[in-house]
């Protein structure tokens, strides 16, 4: 646009201007005299009342010109489009999935996934297979300890907090999942070994060296998937106390830690798979938050941390004491 202007000053006063020719007569000007001067001598060299009048007519008719063209090309595909669109009678828009806000709830109409973070609006996926978790069993006694029984899939996604009928702060479909899940695994360990570095260079460095045969998951490794399991409980009560709730995220976040790597460092064994996890982050998500009112809970109690600084503990053990079990014991201590 700029060379444009510069073009039709050249014109109108007979000259060859260029937008080089423009920002030399401009810098030039500042330079030796200074912004407020430099204006006036580009005038005085350039643009007389009569070439300023011209070059603005014409630029205006340059700019108007444009953007009929726009709207005349916008037009022709809009038609386009929808003569495309009439002549094959099978093509439809589906309505993807719920779109939930404060008031009112829509039943989705499809099965297409997909989702929507914003805090007063959210959109629930209808195809995701731990979503679609129906709880089966329960009531079994697995690893001496007693299950609860499976609850009625409706009564259950009623309420915000569903059904806990042994009072430990974990849905009931929950903790038969938890168990069923974390049940047999491949256990692997981190051991260091000597690596080669580019330069040719022996470093230390780590790798996980895994079993051969499948073994039951410790209890610790249940029991911290369980605190997880409370603290999403606790958070989406009350989402507008996030930046003080956050602590029992955090207390499971460090835990989970303290048995991944640290452990080790005070002689105590390490829980890790084969994919160097504890528990699986995004499976025991898709079961707590499985109904709209779940899900939306936890995305304002996200909104609500927002501004906040938070900090993870330091130290081997305030790591082991943020667990909300009894570590000796279950190590047999």
């Amino acid at each position: 646009m700029i060379d444009v202007v510069a073009r039709i000053i050249g014109i109108f006063i007979k000259k060859s201007v260029s937008i080089n020719d423009l920002s030399y007569l401009l810098g030039k000007a500042e330079q030796t005299h200074g912004v407020g001067r430099s204006i006036n001598i580009f005038k005085k060299n350039v643009l007389n009342i009569p070439t300023i009048a011209l070059v603005l007519f014409c630029t205006a008719a340059f700019i108007i010109f444009g953007l009929s063209i726009t709207v005349i090309l916008n037009a022709v595909s809009k038609t386009t489009t929808s003569a495309s669109a009439n002549s094959n009678n099978k093509i439809q828009t589906p309505k993807i999935s719920a779109l939930i806000d404060d008031d009112k709830v829509q039943t989705p109409k499809t099965n297409i996934p997909t989702s929507h973070d914003e805090i007063r609006t959210y959109q629930v996926n209808t195809h995701i297979s731990n979503r679609e978790y129906i709880c089966t069993g329960g009531g079994e006694v697995m690893y001496g300890y007693q299950l609860p029984p499976c609850p009625d899939l409706k009564e259950n996604d009623k309420t915000l907090l569903g059904i806990d009928t042994n009072d430990n702060g974990v849905r009931d479909d929950v903790e038969v999942w938890i168990y069923h899940h974390y049940d047999k695994y491949i256990p692997c360990v981190e051991v260091e070994v000597n690596v080669t570095a580019p330069d040719g260079k022996i470093v230390r460095g780590f790798k996980d060296v895994c079993e051969d045969t499948v073994k039951p998951y410790h209890q610790i490794v249940r029991e911290i998937t369980m605190q997880y399991a409370k603290a999403y409980q606790i958070v989406i009560q009350k989402p507008e106390k996030a930046k003080k709730t956050i602590k029992y995220m955090d207390n499971a976040l460090l835990c989970e830690l303290y048995f991944l790597t640290d452990a080790k460092y005070l002689n105590e064994p390490t829980f890790r798979d084969k994919n160097n996890n504890i528990y699986k982050y995004k499976e025991l998500e898709d079961i707590q938050l499985n109904t709209v009112q779940r899900a939306r809970a936890f995305r304002k109690y996200i909104f609500y941390l927002k501004g906040g600084r938070y900090e993870l503990e330091d130290g081997l053990k305030k790591r082991r004491n943020a667990c909300d079990f009894d570590v000796d014991k279950l190590l047999e201590k």
